[in-house]
């Protein structure tokens, strides 16, 4: 059964936890962790492991892994690919496929809308039996706003989950 939210979360309490600050290139104090984030988004196998053994020491055990669907439809991304290596670890339950992309959105990072009804209304939970009752862990590579992680948390209670801990691998500073 897939679980679609029709209505604004806006009160929804999201307060992600993060490896490092994300500090954009044209901020003026772009560092090496931020290069790391970047090299993570174009597939660098390097940025990868080093993601994987620090949020795999940084998590629960036993948690179902959840994945924030990368902004186009059918498309796999890092963060899932992330998500289903954590959950090899440690028996954790692989639920990085039960939030799908049915829309493509435009990339956030490259000015996309980042209002939280954008992913209300192109985001759906399937695989229900994967999340239902579980302390569910929902990763995403960087928050902004927060609003892709209240988005798909709300999605993800109302599908089952009995509790969801937002994780981020960086959070954006200016």
């Amino acid at each position: 059964m897939a679980v679609t939210a029709s209505t604004a979360v806006e009160g929804e309490s999201v307060d992600p936890s993060y490896l490092h600050p994300y500090f954009p290139y044209r901020s003026g104090n772009f560092d090496a962790a931020s290069g790391r984030i970047l090299d993570f988004k174009d597939g660098c196998s390097v940025a990868f492991e080093y993601y994987l053994e620090a949020m795999d020491q940084a998590m629960k055990s036993d948690a179902p892994i959840c994945a924030v669907p990368p902004h186009a439809t059918g498309s796999e991304g890092p963060v899932r690919h992330l998500a289903r290596r954590l959950a090899q670890r440690k028996n954790r339950t692989d639920a990085a496929g039960c939030l799908v992309r049915t829309e493509e959105i435009q990339k956030l990072s490259q000015g996309g809308c980042r209002d939280v009804n954008v992913h209300l209304r192109s985001i759906r939970a399937e695989d229900a039996d994967k999340i239902r009752a579980g302390k569910v862990v929902l990763v995403d590579d960087v928050t902004t706003t927060g609003n892709s992680f209240r988005a798909c948390k709300s999605l993800l209670l109302e599908a089952g989950a009995r509790s969801v801990d937002c994780f981020a691998l960086a959070k954006t500073t200016y």
